[in-house]
C-alpha cells in the first residue's frame, strides 16, 4: 500500500496521547444507591470492551441520575482498559459513562478516531508484554497521556482507517459464514450418530 511508502512515512509524527485529544477516566456511581442503576443509559466496564470494535450496548445500565454522577463520553470516544488486562479497545457509538478501570480518549480535530483505535491496537500488545509481570498492571491517566504513537497527516489517517475498516467488515462477514458452516456441520454430525 502506498500509505507506507518512504515519502508518506517520513511525514508521520510522534504525538503523546494528550496531544491527540482529551483523556477521561471513568468513575462508578455509588452502587449503594440503587436509583443510580437499572436505567437505559450505557455504563461501560472492562467486560464490555474488546469483543467488538464498536460498543453500542453494555451489561450494566444507569439511570439519568447515575449518568450525571459519571464522566460522560461522546460517540466516537476511543475506550481503553487500563487496569488488569491493559489495552482492550472499543469505540463508543453513543453517549456513555465508564468505570474507573477505563481511560477514554475524545479525539481532537485533525485526528481520526478510527485511525487512533487502530494505532492503539498495534501499540498495546507490546506495551502489555512490558507490564505483564506486575501483580495487577495499572496504566494511570497521567501515564496513558504520556504514551507516544506515530500518526500521519489526516488524509492519510482516513485512507488507512477506511482500508482497515473494510478489512474488518470482510473478516466479520467471513466469520459469520464460518460460524454458520460449523453449526450446519454439528447438526449433520448429530443426525448421523443418533
Amino acid at each position: 500500500m502506498s500509505y507506507f511508502s518512504d515519502d508518506n512515512t517520513r511525514q508521520w509524527t510522534h504525538y503523546s496521547v494528550s496531544q491527540i485529544g482529551k483523556v477521561i477516566t471513568g468513575s462508578t456511581p455509588s452502587t449503594n444507591d440503587r436509583s443510580n442503576y437499572d436505567g437505559d443509559l450505557l455504563f461501560c466496564s472492562p467486560g464490555d470492551v474488546g469483543e467488538k470494535k464498536y460498543i453500542s450496548s453494555t451489561e450494566k445500565r444507569v439511570s439519568p441520575k447515575g449518568f450525571a454522577l459519571g464522566r460522560p463520553l461522546p460517540p466516537n470516544a476511543v475506550i481503553v482498559t487500563c487496569i488488569g488486562l491493559i489495552g482492550k479497545l472499543g469505540i463508543a457509538t453513543t453517549d456513555m459513562i465508564t468505570n474507573q478501570q477505563i481511560n477514554a480518549l475524545v479525539v481532537s480535530e485533525g485526528f481520526d478516531h478510527e485511525f487512533i483505535y487502530y494505532a492503539f491496537e498495534n501499540f498495546f500488545p507490546e506495551y502489555r508484554s512490558k507490564v505483564s509481570m506486575q501483580t495487577l498492571p495499572i496504566l494511570s491517566k497521567s501515564e496513558f497521556e504520556k504514551l507516544k504513537i506515530k500518526v500521519p497527516v489526516l488524509d492519510v489517517q482516513l485512507k488507512i482507517s477506511s482500508h482497515l475498516a473494510a478489512m474488518d467488515r470482510k473478516i466479520e462477514h467471513t466469520q459469520q459464514e464460518l460460524n454458520a458452516l460449523l453449526e450446519q456441520r454439528s447438526g449433520f454430525m448429530q443426525q448421523l450418530f443418533i
